[in-house]
């Protein structure tokens, strides 16, 4: 990462999408989630699709994408605790 900084910052938006979107891996097996696992595969495509696709707009598309990409994820955990919960006291 601190390489990146100083090589390739304009790249240090997708380097940081990257590693956000990998630390929910373990989360997903750990809470045995699939919102987790949708943001630990989505963030990194998502994030690597602009950055290969579109290098110019680096800098504001990848935030802007992993924001929608992280309400997703937590729409879907809000909607599998309600489940959760609704399960437990039936």
């Amino acid at each position: 990462m601190v390489g990146a900084i100083f090589l390739v910052p304009a790249a240090v938006p997708w380097f940081l999408a990257v590693l956000v979107g990998a630390h929910f891996l373990p989360f997903s097996w750990v809470f045995a989630s699939r919102a987790y696992v949708f943001a630990a595969v989505s963030i990194p495509l998502v994030s690597g699709a602009i950055g290969l696709l579109f290098p110019s707009i680096v800098p504001i598309a990848v935030p802007l994408a992993v924001v929608v990409l992280l309400v997703v994820t937590a729409v879907g955990l809000a909607r599998a605790n309600a489940a959760d919960r609704a399960a437990d006291r039936a």
